[in-house]
């Protein structure tokens, strides 16, 4: 509850297993809630320059960017819980039915992490790390479509996940 996102991001948590497993669901924010622009200064001159951002390139920043709350979220909970040897954290976005056009839930990644695995990562070097390759290296389920177009997938512990 104390971190400070820079969009809306809402979780819930089930802690199982006498501590050693920890299940989230974060409620992730919407693309169309980051900026389709970009400002930069001209190496000559004054006048800021003001473009609009390629769909592409503003799908892979939203990519990256919901990666990134899963990964810090993922940290968090390692570093506050010493019990929690895994944690299952599962991203859902909020998207209209492609057949009934109601807006519901629906998941765009899933991942178990190991605590011993998740040590592995070098933070002493933070800059250097992608979120997206990150949370890849565990067991992870996600469905990157061409541009970087998050598809909906089954979670983790979805009854009816196979």
């Amino acid at each position: 509850m104390d971190i400070v996102w820079p969009r809306e991001t809402a979780l819930s948590s089930d802690i199982r297993d006498h501590g050693r497993v920890v299940m989230i669901d974060v409620d992730l924010p919407e693309i169309e809630d980051l900026p389709r622009k970009t400002a930069a200064v001209p190496a000559r001159g004054y006048k800021l320059s003001i473009k609009e951002l390629p769909g592409t390139r503003h799908q892979q920043l939203y990519m990256r960017h919901v990666h990134g709350i899963g990964f810090r979220i993922i940290g968090e909970v390692f570093f506050v819980l010493p019990k929690a040897e895994e944690v299952v954290l599962s991203g859902c976005t909020q998207r209209p039915d492609k057949a009934t056009g109601e807006v519901q839930d629906q998941y765009v990644y899933s991942v178990r992490v190991n605590r011993r695995d998740f040590a592995d990562i070098n933070f002493a070097n933070l800059k250097a790390i992608d979120p997206v390759e990150a949370l890849g290296r565990f067991d992870i389920r996600r469905e990157i479509a061409r541009g970087g177009l998050l598809r909906t997938i089954v979670p983790f512990e979805d009854p009816a996940a196979v």
